[in-house]
């Protein structure tokens, strides 16, 4: 590790329209002492060339790693990790870019507090393809009605109940805390969202330390057709990972469900069907929104008496909850068929 020097991670796959606002960004920072790192993950444009330029002419180290496609973006991530030496760390996509100050500002915070392991902003500026600011609305609305204090108890909340909080590529992290939670996670779709639950339960659990959010814009993440979040199924699944891994004693967040009765209603059943099958996650969605199904099929029945039992169904092709309640009894029964199988609840 070489004290005080930051390492700039950068992603690229067919960024070639927008690497050289990127990398220019980068080079303009008012903090001077970094490294560029960059990894291409087998993009079928000349992103490769224009790195390869770039990095003979550039003014700081810049190393560029290329290799065959592999959509494990926490992975490339670690690799990136690996080659860096800096001892702050910042990731970013090579289709987003810095305001000039962004390291300095943050390099500043973390000198002036040794506990503080990472620093950021809470909003981006919105760009489009052609580098026009869009929007600065901060994401974290709430925030900006209050003077409350950003904790990681609160960003983590945000995590589970929002599935976002704030941007990894307006955050610099140290070094040493970036190796105390083993990096990201590379066996699931996440990256940002593992990589921010990680470290707010690392502080959490670590009181020693700390984090430090400014309520401010602090990088430019840019919006095209490309944008990997803009693929629903893909996010899902990404979403299904993640709550199983790190919330599965919770219920599902409301968020999540809204997501996927967005899915329900706007796919095919075989397109729902393979989303399903694609995790174990989404029988306990199924199971705990049997709503969801009104937007894909009318109430079958409601309130009908058979025998000394009442019954109402949700049913949808591949999925269906029958309720009952013995009158004597009063004990409550669900008969639950998922892709054909039955089971009693």
């Amino acid at each position: 590790m070489i004290k005080g020097l930051c390492s700039i991670c950068c992603l690229s796959y067919n960024h070639a329209d927008y690497i050289q606002y990127s990398i220019e960004s980068f080079l303009n920072q008012s903090y001077k002492n970094i490294e560029i790192i960059t990894l291409d993950d087998g993009s079928s444009d000349n992103s490769v060339d224009i790195l390869n330029n770039l990095s003979q002419s550039s003014s700081v180290p810049f190393t560029v790693i290329a290799q065959n496609n592999t959509g494990n973006i926490g992975a490339n991530f670690n690799t990136l990790l690996k080659k860096s030496q800096g001892e702050y760390i910042i990731f970013i996509a090579l289709d987003d870019a810095l305001t000039p100050d962004f390291l300095k500002e943050q390099i500043d915070i973390m000198n002036s507090d040794r506990t503080i392991l990472m620093s950021g902003t809470t909003a981006p500026f919105i760009i489009d393809e052609h580098n026009n600011i869009q929007s600065n609305k901060p994401f974290i609305n709430d925030f900006e009605k209050s003077n409350s204090i950003i904790t990681p108890e609160i960003l983590l909340e945000l995590e589970y109940n929002k599935a976002h909080s704030v941007f990894i590529q307006g955050c610099i992290f140290k070094r040493e805390l970036i190796d105390k939670i083993g990096g990201f996670d590379e066996d699931i779709l996440g990256d940002d969202i593992v990589l921010r639950t990680k470290i707010y339960r690392y502080i959490i659990n670590n009181p020693q330390y700390s984090l430090y959010i400014q309520r401010k814009s602090g990088f430019y993440y840019r919006r095209h057709s490309s944008n990997v979040s803009k693929n629903l199924s893909r996010f899902l699944l990404l979403l299904a990972q993640y709550y199983d891994r790190y919330w599965n004693d919770k219920p599902v967040s409301k968020v999540f469900k809204k997501y996927f009765i967005e899915y329900l209603g706007s796919n095919s059943e075989s397109d729902i069907i393979s989303l399903i099958k694609s995790h174990s996650y989404f029988i306990k969605v199924l199971l705990e929104t049997p709503d969801a199904s009104k937007l894909y099929y009318s109430m079958i029945s409601n309130g009908k008496n058979k025998g000394s039992y009442n019954y109402y169904t949700y049913s949808i092709p591949f999925f269906s909850i029958k309720k009952y309640k013995n009158f004597i009894t009063g004990k409550k029964y669900k008969e639950i068929c998922i892709l054909g199988i039955k089971f009693i609840v």
